[in-house]
């Protein structure tokens, strides 16, 4: 696999305004996209490329985010790994033992600032339950959704 590596990891938090705050005034975190939906996400760069993804949880110490196990606020959701493969990745992963939970596609998030993100994404879970998630950062949309 080329240029796999740590991309971001993502939690809900129930004290959403408190936590973006404290992110950002706190640990100087700048946001490199921010989008809504179901819930209200911050994706914040760490200050050397590495990504924190907060979503907006509830006051329900456990919330299901995007279709995903419920999580308990403040617990990590997933770690996302960087790949310039995402099929090859992906393969790789179930071939190992991993169990697939979402194949390789596209998301275009249009409703993002500054600017729209696009990305193909997936998804396979541990032999413990654990989430990985493979994203392949792209500069515009694709001719081809899922690869």
């Amino acid at each position: 696999m080329a240029n796999l590596g740590a991309h971001h990891v993502g939690f809900p938090s129930g004290h959403w305004e408190e936590t973006v705050r404290m992110y950002k005034e706190g640990l100087g975190f700048k946001d490199v996209y921010v989008w809504g939906g179901d819930a209200n996400v911050h994706v914040m760069d760490t200050g050397n490329g590495f990504l924190i993804e907060l979503f907006e949880g509830t006051e329900d110490p456990e919330c299901s985010i995007d279709g995903h196990r419920p999580h308990v606020n403040g617990e990590w959701m997933h770690l996302a790994l960087h790949t310039d493969d995402i099929r090859a990745s992906f393969d790789r992963a179930v071939a190992a033992g991993f169990r697939p939970k979402e194949e390789p596609r596209y998301s275009g998030v249009m409703i993002s600032w500054p600017k729209p993100a696009h990305m193909y994404y997936a998804y396979v879970i541990g032999i413990d339950g654990e989430e990985i998630e493979f994203i392949q950062p792209l500069k515009e949309k694709p001719e081809i959704l899922n690869p």
